[in-house]
C-alpha cells in the first residue's frame, strides 16, 4: 500500500496512508494479544511449580489440578491465537500480491479483514480457554466491545473511502 503513496494525488495517498495505519494497529494489537498470553504463560508455569505442591494432601488437591487446567487452557489459548495470527497473515498477503491501486474496494477489504482478524484474535481464544476451564464467557460484554470495535473501524474506513473516492472523482472532472 505505501509503495503506491504520491506526492502527484495526495488525496489518494492520504486515504492509502490511513488504511495503512488502520492495517498496522490492527495487526500490532494482534501482536501484542499474543505477547500477553505468552507472558501469561511464563506466569503460569513459574507458579505452577508452588501450586504442584498442594498435590500432597487430599485436602489440597484441587489446587493442584485447577493449576494443571488452567496451564493447558493457557497453551490452548496460544495454540489458537498462532493459528488465527499465521492463517490471517497469509491471508492478508496474498491480497497485497492482488493489491490494485485503482481499486478502493481491495483497499477497504484490508481493512476488513484485518480488523475482523483483530476481534478473531480477541475474542476466540478467550472462549475456547474459559470452555476448558470452564467458566463462562460472561455476559457477552468481549464480543460486544470487539463488534463495537469493528463497527467504529468499518464505519471509519467507510467514510474515509467515501470521501477519497468524492475527492478524486473531483479532483478529475
Amino acid at each position: 500500500i505505501l509503495n503506491s503513496v504520491s506526492a502527484w494525488s495526495p488525496i489518494d495517498s492520504l486515504g492509502m496512508l490511513i488504511a495503512s495505519i488502520i492495517i498496522m494497529i490492527a495487526f500490532a494489537l494482534i501482536c501484542a494479544f499474543l505477547v500477553l498470553a505468552l507472558v501469561e504463560m511464563y506466569i503460569v508455569v513459574s507458579a505452577s511449580v508452588l501450586m504442584m505442591g498442594f498435590a500432597g494432601s487430599q485436602w489440597t488437591k484441587d489446587y493442584a489440578l485447577k493449576t494443571i487446567q488452567y496451564a493447558v487452557s493457557v497453551g490452548a489459548k496460544i495454540f489458537i491465537l498462532q493459528l488465527i495470527a499465521g492463517l490471517g497473515l497469509t491471508f492478508i498477503q496474498e491480497w497485497a500480491t492482488g493489491f490494485n491501486v485503482e481499486d478502493n474496494v481491495s483497499l477497504v477489504g484490508m481493512i476488513g479483514c484485518s480488523v475482523v482478524l483483530l476481534a478473531l484474535t480477541k475474542i476466540v481464544p478467550d472462549m475456547l480457554q474459559g470452555v476448558i476451564n470452564g467458566s463462562s464467557i460472561g455476559s457477552g460484554a468481549a464480543l460486544t466491545s470487539a463488534l463495537r470495535a469493528v463497527a467504529a473501524a468499518t464505519a471509519g474506513a467507510a467514510a474515509g473511502a467515501a470521501g477519497a473516492s468524492m475527492a478524486t472523482k473531483g479532483a478529475g472532472a
